[in-house]
């Protein structure tokens, strides 16, 4: 049984990966795994923000799913940018201080 055959039809039957798991007796990382094999193959599994996976039975329960990866994308984006300009500040501190960001602790560059 192939984890498509275990994901019910219709978002008002989603399951979240963790019962998912429990059925098909697979660790979680395999179950998201297979999830994602079977997106990337053309499965129209999606999940809702309470983290239910189920099988998109409409256009619109996949527009929803498209929407909430799109907002993740922006939130990660957003994520992203922040940690560049930390790396930034970071470094042009160091610079100021003679130092450098070679992953050496303070005793090793005195």
């Amino acid at each position: 049984m192939t984890i498509e055959q275990i994901i019910p039809r219709g978002e008002e039957n989603a399951l979240t990966g963790l019962e998912l798991a429990q059925i098909s007796g697979l660790p979680l990382r395999q179950v998201t795994r297979q999830i994602e094999m079977a997106r990337k193959n053309g499965a129209p599994i999606a999940a809702n923000s309470s983290g239910g996976y189920f099988v998109a039975t409409t256009g619109a329960e996949m527009r929803n799913y498209l929407r909430l990866l799109n907002h993740r994308v922006r939130s990660y984006h957003v994520t992203l940018s922040a940690i560049k300009e930390t790396i930034e500040r970071m470094e042009g501190q160091l610079a100021l201080e003679g130092g450098d960001l070679g992953g050496k602790g303070e005793a090793e560059r005195e």
